[in-house]
Protein backbone atom coordinates (compact mmCIF):
# COMPACT_ATOMS: atom_id res chain seq x y z
CA UNK A 1 0.00 0.00 0.00
CA UNK A 2 0.95 3.61 -0.70
CA UNK A 3 0.58 6.19 1.59
CA UNK A 4 1.38 9.94 2.61
CA UNK A 5 1.90 11.35 6.18
CA UNK A 6 -2.00 11.92 6.43
CA UNK A 7 -2.18 8.09 6.05
CA UNK A 8 0.54 6.33 7.82
CA UNK A 9 -1.22 5.76 10.62
CA UNK A 10 -4.17 3.86 9.28
CA UNK A 11 -1.64 1.86 6.85
CA UNK A 12 0.44 0.94 10.08
CA UNK A 13 -2.84 0.12 11.64
CA UNK A 14 -3.71 -2.33 8.88
CA UNK A 15 -0.05 -4.07 8.55
CA UNK A 16 0.03 -7.82 9.16
CA UNK A 17 2.65 -10.64 7.86
CA UNK A 18 3.95 -9.62 4.55
CA UNK A 19 2.51 -6.47 4.26
CA UNK A 20 4.26 -3.51 2.55
CA UNK A 21 4.28 0.27 2.87
CA UNK A 22 5.62 2.04 0.33
CA UNK A 23 5.96 6.11 1.50
CA UNK A 24 5.17 8.55 -1.05
CA UNK A 25 7.78 11.32 -2.25
CA UNK A 26 7.25 14.17 0.68
CA UNK A 27 8.20 14.99 3.63
CA UNK A 28 6.70 13.56 6.90
CA UNK A 29 7.18 15.58 9.52
CA UNK A 30 5.73 13.89 12.73
CA UNK A 31 7.32 11.08 14.26
CA UNK A 32 6.00 7.70 12.74
CA UNK A 33 5.42 5.37 15.70
CA UNK A 34 5.17 1.20 15.13
CA UNK A 35 3.86 -0.97 17.93
CA UNK A 36 3.35 -4.83 18.35
CA UNK A 37 3.71 -5.16 14.30
CA UNK A 38 4.94 -8.79 13.69
CA UNK A 39 5.76 -10.22 10.54
CA UNK A 40 7.57 -13.92 9.47
CA UNK A 41 10.81 -15.18 8.21
CA UNK A 42 9.01 -15.88 5.03
CA UNK A 43 6.09 -12.93 5.15
CA UNK A 44 8.26 -9.80 6.78
CA UNK A 45 6.60 -6.36 7.07
CA UNK A 46 8.63 -3.58 4.77
CA UNK A 47 8.48 -0.02 5.03
CA UNK A 48 10.26 1.88 2.57
CA UNK A 49 10.07 4.86 0.88
CA UNK A 50 13.40 6.39 -1.27
CA UNK A 51 11.64 9.98 -1.96
CA UNK A 52 10.20 10.25 1.20
CA UNK A 53 11.93 12.69 4.22
CA UNK A 54 11.32 11.86 7.62
CA UNK A 55 12.39 14.29 10.03
CA UNK A 56 11.13 18.20 10.90
CA UNK A 57 11.63 21.20 9.20
CA UNK A 58 14.35 22.16 12.28
CA UNK A 59 17.55 22.54 11.47
CA UNK A 60 20.43 21.69 13.58
CA UNK A 61 20.74 25.13 14.78
CA UNK A 62 16.78 25.86 15.70
CA UNK A 63 16.36 22.26 17.49
CA UNK A 64 19.77 23.31 19.60
CA UNK A 65 17.57 26.87 20.28
CA UNK A 66 14.97 24.42 21.55
CA UNK A 67 16.43 22.47 23.64
CA UNK A 68 18.50 24.87 24.93
CA UNK A 69 15.31 26.88 26.15
CA UNK A 70 13.46 23.33 27.82
CA UNK A 71 16.81 22.39 29.42
CA UNK A 72 16.83 26.36 30.99
CA UNK A 73 13.67 25.81 32.30
CA UNK A 74 14.13 22.37 33.58
CA UNK A 75 16.80 23.76 35.42
CA UNK A 76 15.40 26.63 37.36
CA UNK A 77 12.57 24.14 38.15
CA UNK A 78 15.30 22.06 40.14
CA UNK A 79 15.95 19.75 37.45
CA UNK A 80 19.56 18.57 35.91
CA UNK A 81 19.92 20.58 33.20
CA UNK A 82 20.41 18.55 29.68
CA UNK A 83 18.43 17.10 27.48
CA UNK A 84 17.87 13.84 28.20
CA UNK A 85 14.04 14.41 28.05
CA UNK A 86 14.00 14.71 24.87
CA UNK A 87 15.88 11.98 23.70
CA UNK A 88 12.49 9.99 22.94
CA UNK A 89 11.53 12.88 20.43
CA UNK A 90 12.48 10.26 17.45
CA UNK A 91 11.58 10.26 13.78
CA UNK A 92 10.83 6.50 13.57
CA UNK A 93 10.04 4.52 16.15
CA UNK A 94 9.32 1.05 16.71
CA UNK A 95 8.87 -1.04 20.06
CA UNK A 96 7.64 -4.68 20.17
CA UNK A 97 8.00 -5.75 16.58
CA UNK A 98 9.62 -8.72 15.02
CA UNK A 99 10.77 -9.38 11.27
CA UNK A 100 10.10 -5.38 10.43
CA UNK A 101 12.47 -4.39 6.89
CA UNK A 102 13.19 -0.85 6.89
CA UNK A 103 14.36 0.09 3.28
CA UNK A 104 15.45 3.10 1.58
CA UNK A 105 14.08 6.07 3.99
CA UNK A 106 15.85 8.92 4.21
CA UNK A 107 16.11 10.60 7.37
CA UNK A 108 16.95 14.78 7.56
CA UNK A 109 17.10 16.79 10.47
CA UNK A 110 16.25 14.06 13.65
Amino acid sequence: MRTGPSGIDKAIARLEPGSKIHLNKGRFHDPITINGKRGSQSKPVTIRGPKAKIGSDLDFEGYQGKANKLAAAHQKAGSFPGVYFLADDAALVLRDCQWVIIEDLYFENC
